[in-house]
């Protein structure tokens, strides 16, 4: 990585209870999967949720706190668009939220105890292929990309995330809902 990444999970770890994940920017936020599958991805392999309380969890991920400026991209291999429904890729609550609602690519930016954007409209991902997604947080203002073409755009982000203790998963809102349907890999912030 970078020396901009402050975040990086290949999801490749192969241990052999498929237990354990690597954080390869610091190596300090690893963390701990539960029902993932290590399966072929878009690059090595990723990680597979079925939306029976799949994620993995990195514990309080501290490097997002009051963090203004930011790029969260991920390939994303969906299986699943159920209308009115949530699938979280990274989600720290009341900080920061990336996901899909139904079809659509979904955006929550928040001040450390509440949501202050929920965007959920615009920008469709394709059921049963790989698409690279980047959510981009710049000052107030933010943005989406689906293999490299702006899909949506808005204002009114806090100009920093928020602070909060709150755990932090991919693949998952709380460890038990809003589980992602499909393969994940590659997450970098």
């Amino acid at each position: 990585p970078d020396t901009n990444t402050i975040g990086l999970w290949h999801l490749d770890e192969k241990d052999r209870a498929g237990t354990h994940i690597k954080e390869s920017s610091s190596g300090v936020y690893g963390g701990a999967a539960s029902g993932t599958v290590v399966t072929p991805g878009k690059i090595g392999s990723s990680r597979n949720f079925n939306a029976i309380s799949n994620y993995l969890s990195i514990g309080n991920y501290a490097p997002i706190n009051n963090i203004s400026d930011f790029t969260v991209d991920t390939w994303l291999y969906p299986t699943a668009q159920t209308a009115a429904t949530h699938f979280r890729v990274f989600s720290k609550q009341f900080s920061l939220y990336v996901g899909q609602y139904g079809n659509q690519v979904s955006f929550y930016i928040g001040n450390g105890t509440a949501w202050v954007v929920s965007d959920v409209t615009g920008g469709t991902l394709t059921p049963n292929q790989w698409n690279h997604v980047a959510w981009v947080k710049s000052g107030t203002s933010y943005y989406v990309y689906i293999n490299g073409q702006l899909a949506k755009s808005g204002t009114g982000a806090p100009a920093t995330l928020g602070t909060n203790a709150n755990t932090t998963y991919i693949g998952s809102y709380d460890g038990t809902t809003q589980t992602w349907m499909g393969n994940i890999d590659e997450v970098r912030i």
